[in-house]
């Protein structure tokens, strides 16, 4: 009985010391982190003229190109095989798929954030144009052997070609 008081106190100590606030943030450094992405995103729009394009609340810019036949959409289970194209904001084109890929039937919720809220903007046959910040693609790791730096802004574009399941 001792040792299960003593393991429960140790417990409850270990969850609220957990729970501490962080003394060095501040809302308004969330704001500002946000209102600078906002700006290096539109800079990356500006420099392509590729205005008019929509703010997702998520913090990623898109361009509707071909809306798709408006009847089959994804679901976060669904399997979307696509085309696609990752550009650097400098333009160079860092990762192709050449031809409609499934990512080995990789469904819609294990793909990266930004394709999982932008492919849901389009259905069957269509198009978008995705302007990705860091933390909706591949955040701080970026992926080195593809040529994607650690925290780069992404340029996707992606066609729905099919969804499976």
């Amino acid at each position: 009985m001792k040792y299960l008081l003593l393991f429960t106190t140790s417990l409850i100590v270990f969850i609220f010391s957990s729970c501490t606030k962080r003394d060095n943030f501040s809302i308004r450094e969330y704001q500002a982190g946000i209102a600078q992405s906002d700006s290096n995103l539109l800079k990356v729009v500006d420099a392509r003229n590729d205005r008019p394009v929509i703010r997702d609340s998520s913090g990623m810019y898109y361009k509707i190109l071909i809306p798709g036949d408006s009847i089959h959409y994804l679901t976060s289970t669904s399997i979307p095989v696509v085309s696609y194209t990752y550009q650097l904001p400098a333009g160079q084109i860092v990762v192709s798929s050449f031809a409609p890929t499934d990512f080995n039937r990789t469904p819609l919720n294990k793909h990266i954030l930004g394709w999982q809220i932008g492919l849901r903007k389009i259905s069957k046959g269509g198009r978008i144009r995705m302007y990705l910040p860091p933390e909706l693609a591949f955040g701080d790791a970026g992926v080195p052997n593809l040529g994607i730096p650690p925290n780069a802004i992404i340029i996707c574009e992606v066609e729905l070609v099919d969804i499976l399941k």
